[in-house]
């Protein structure tokens, strides 16, 4: 388990003060406060997406043609040089 988690696990579970947890496992009290505030955000964002939120990034389907170039050939437009 990370050290953050341990320290929200404190912070939220155990209901215990930033300065508590700070001293306990030995790290600074800011840090604490910002990995607090980063969670609360979190859950906010969450809960705010609804059931029906698709839970991965959906991206555009391959296109088999316009996608395909023989091996070797460049990717792009090509120039013509002299």
């Amino acid at each position: 388990m990370s050290k953050a988690r341990l320290v929200l696990t404190a912070l939220i579970v155990e209901h215990q003060t930033p300065a508590e947890v700070a001293a306990r496992y030995g790290v600074h009290r800011a840090w604490v406060y910002k990995l607090k505030a980063r969670y609360q955000a979190e859950g906010r964002r969450r809960s705010n997406r609804g059931p029906d939120a698709p839970t991965a990034h959906r991206t555009r389907p391959r296109n088999p043609t316009r996608d395909y170039q023989p091996t070797g050939a460049p990717k792009g437009p090509t120039r013509n040089h002299p």
